[in-house]
Order: structure tokens, then sequence, then C-alpha cells
């Protein structure tokens, strides 16, 4: 076994945590009548970003000389925020919330302290800071821009702006999947 394969293991199950959680709320959140459109779309997103997450690692495999136990806790930190977000996003009993904006609300500052915290640690790692491998360009610009819309998501509650942030991030994040489609290159 690789010191990937095993470090692997742990990113996986946290991520299969998060998604779990998230998954458990997407019937209820996606309801008709109970649905807000910036929460059903930073659900699905956060999903996505699970799924991302894990493709992107990969890319990471060959690179023996980038894991130690910083480098490993930095990485490990994403899937833990993604997982404290899920949570608040769908909390325990999702079937039980009966007005979704305004436990979107309720949770708008949490959510979006941990997004901006998530976006910065992604912008770090893709940067490649102090490691051989080359940056990611466009991640490091998402996680940017995430950051940004993070930063102004938690300071409002204008609906208009929750929901711009909501598409532009997800956008990025499909957009990012999309020059990660084949197999990332492992450095």
């Amino acid at each position: 076994m690789t010191l990937f394969e095993f470090l692997s293991v742990v990113f996986s199950l946290v991520l299969a945590l998060g998604v779990s959680r998230g998954l458990n709320g997407v019937r209820s959140a996606y309801m008709l009548n109970r649905r807000y459109w910036p929460h059903a779309i930073w659900l699905f997103n956060k999903l996505l970003n699970a799924v991302t997450y894990w493709w992107w690692l990969w890319s990471y495999s060959e690179a023996k000389d980038y894991w130690n136990l910083f480098n490993f806790f930095l990485a490990l930190m994403i899937p833990v925020i993604l997982y404290l977000q899920m949570d608040s996003l769908v909390t325990h009993r999702p079937r039980e919330v009966t007005n979704w904006k305004a436990h979107y609300y309720s949770e708008h500052r949490w959510f979006f302290g941990f997004n901006a915290v998530q976006a910065a640690l992604a912008c770090y790692i893709l940067s490649n800071f102090g490691n051989p491998m080359p940056a990611h360009v466009l991640g490091v610009l998402w996680a940017l821009i995430t950051l940004i819309l993070s930063v102004v998501c938690y300071k409002s509650e204008q609906h208009k702006t929750h929901m711009v942030a909501a598409v532009v991030v997800g956008s990025g994040q499909v957009l990012f999947l999309i020059s990660n489609m084949q197999v990332p290159n492992a450095a």
C-alpha cells in the first residue's frame, strides 16, 4: 500500500460522510412547496464539490514529496469543512424543516464562514505553494472568486446576492470539473 492509498482512505471516509449528510436532505430541500433556490443550489454545489475534490485529489497520487503531516492536515480540512457545511445546510432532521429560506439565513454565517476558509485552503493547495507541482491556475481563480463571494454572502441577507453567488460558484466548479474530466495528471 502506498502512502497516498493509505491517506486517501481517510479522505474518502470523510467525504462519504459529508455526501451522505447532503443526500439525506436532498428530497426535502427540493420539495416544491418548501424549496428556496439559493439553498437548493448551494446543496447541489456542495455535493458536486465533494465529487470534484475526490476526483482532483488523484493528481497528488504520485506526489511522494508533497505528503507530510502539514499538507495532509490541510488537504483533510477541506472534506471536514464540507461535512460541517452539509450539516448546516440540511440539519439532522431535514424533513422537519418547513421553511428552507428561514433555515438558510439562520445558518448562512456559519456556512459562508466555512466556505471562505475552504476556498482559502483550496487556493493555497491548488497554487502548490512550496511544492514542485505546477499551480492549477483555473482552480486558483475559482477558489479566489469563491472566497470573495463567500465573504459577500457572509455579510449579506439579500436574495439576489445569494442567488448570483450560488450560480457563479456552481458554474465555476462545473468549469473546473470539465477541465479535469480526464484522469488528473499525477505529479
